[in-house]
């Protein structure tokens, strides 16, 4: 006997369900659209994080005075909430030292005085933030019919929910953003623990914004720092650290070179690509002596997916030669890939 015990709780994904010669309504589309983004905006948060993923540079263009302008670079970035931030062209603001000085003048900055009891100063300094966050906007008006009887070019309504980005200068940031990352120790019992990170926290929608940095205006000059700045690496980074802490070369072997002068050892040289994608060709013996110090591992380069056989060190009647470990017995699957000098 099967007794199902549960406990179901809703959680706002709810999309329409569709049937043949159903009346369709507006909104039954837009709960469509918006059921996708939000699984992606979920996904993204709770899998990849959040943070700048690639561009979105603040640099500083020298002029005279408070002349100085601040550029951001193109780029892409995920806001607290998992959403899309993609900017597509440089973002420049004019005189960014007069603004940020008339935008942030009455800020404290506790940073700019000096030790207690001097009653000094050390120098008008004022310090803002560059964030950027969703900026979606409404247009291409269409007609649409409207109620009763009226002429239906009187009634438009927008068509389009066209996206964007916007860039802000704010002279303050609130948690999570101005949190401090997470030591090592956090990290490696977040990645490497049995239960893993708890879900975080709704924000509420003025919060969602990624941070691209810091500019502060001083008596030494105007200045752009990646403070307070996420990133979000990416995944082919992510798996060339990890082959890079391996400590294991990997050579992937494409080609060989038969040997046929010698009965008990088929094969004479090898050839292939690292991981890197540099070609290299060497004998049997440097193969061997490699594979033996520790330091290389070969894998045969599949031709369809999959992950290649790595190659071991066989011994037959006292002489080493190589086989690759999916071998239980001849022929050696080394002896399938072509020739050297051939495709």
């Amino acid at each position: 006997m099967v007794v199902d015990t549960f406990s179901r709780k809703p959680n706002g994904l709810d999309r329409p369900l569709y049937f043949d010669r159903q009346l369709l309504q507006a909104e039954d589309l837009s709960l469509e659209q918006g059921f996708g983004d939000f699984r992606l905006a979920l996904l993204a948060r709770n899998c990849i994080g959040w943070g700048v993923a690639a561009g979105l540079i603040l640099r500083i263009e020298a002029g005279g005075g408070s002349a100085g302008a601040l550029s951001v670079s193109p780029g892409y970035a995920l806001t607290s909430m998992g959403r899309e931030v993609y900017l597509p062209a440089e973002v420049r603001f004019d005189a960014i030292e007069a603004l940020i000085r008339e935008l942030c003048r009455d800020m404290p900055d506790c940073t700019n005085v000096d030790a207690p009891g001097t009653g000094e100063n050390r120098g008008s300094s004022v310090t803002a933030w560059v964030i950027a966050r969703i900026a979606e906007q409404d247009g291409g008006l269409r007609t649409a019919f409207p109620e009763g009887c009226g002429h239906p070019g009187n009634n438009t309504r927008p068509s389009r929910r066209c996206g964007g980005a916007r860039i802000e200068i704010v002279c303050a940031i609130a948690p999570p953003h101005c949190d401090p990352p997470l030591d090592d120790d956090c990290q490696h019992r977040t990645v490497c623990g049995p239960w893993g990170p708890e879900l975080p926290d709704n924000l509420e929608p003025a919060l969602d914004y990624v941070v691209l940095g810091r500019v502060e205006a001083s008596g030494e000059g105007l200045y752009a720092t990646p403070e307070d700045r996420r990133r979000i690496v990416r995944l082919d980074d992510v798996g060339r650290v990890a082959c890079d802490c391996c400590g294991t070369e990997l050579r992937f072997v494409t080609h060989i070179e038969r040997d046929q002068r010698d009965s008990d050892r088929s094969i004479d040289r090898l050839a292939g690509v690292d991981k890197s994608g540099t070609f290299w060709i060497e004998t049997l013996a440097e193969a061997i002596a490699r594979i033996e110090r520790g330091g290389t591992t070969y894998v045969t380069l599949p031709a369809r997916g999959g992950l290649g056989a790595v190659v071991r060190v066989r011994r037959r009647g006292g002489r080493k030669y190589l086989q690759t470990e999916a071998d239980a017995k001849p022929p050696n699957n080394l002896l399938s890939l072509p020739e050297i000098g051939t495709r």
